[in-house]
């Protein structure tokens, strides 16, 4: 695991997807492993793992517009400097300027867009089958 994950405090779901039989069967080994009580895994990683896994790049949105602050992660809204009643330092700005959120918008790019001259993202990517989405 690389780190990477969405900050969940603020995420919209269609619970469906937490029903899913494969989210279900996906939680289960998880809490069979005993990562919650020993490692305190968290909702977050759980969550964005469980997104990258069972969801198609299209299905999923990154909510750039609006600011997010965690004692260790601050993340300003996009365009906060013409905003004037935005209070956010962008040069502290750990998710908009850190690498989990550039390789996302490199992947989702080479994904959402595989016939751009230029593909962003030259290492694989992996999703989930349209066949797949039936089971969500």
């Amino acid at each position: 695991y690389n780190g990477c994950h969405f900050w969940s405090n603020f995420e919209i779901v269609d619970l469906s997807f937490y029903r899913s039989s494969a989210y279900q069967q996906y939680f289960d080994h998880l809490d069979r492993a005993g990562g919650f009580f020993y490692e305190r895994w968290g909702d977050a990683p759980v969550h964005s793992t469980a997104a990258a896994l069972f969801l198609n790049a299209s299905q999923i949105h990154y909510f750039d517009d609006i600011g997010y602050f965690h004692p260790s992660v601050l993340s300003c809204p996009r365009g906060a400097r013409t905003r004037g009643s935005c209070v956010c330092d962008e040069t502290k700005s750990f998710v908009q300027n850190g690498k989990c959120t550039v390789l996302y918008k490199q992947a989702r790019q080479a994904i959402l867009s595989p016939d751009s001259p230029e593909p962003a993202h030259k290492g694989p990517v992996n999703h989930v089958q349209a066949g797949l989405q039936g089971m969500l």
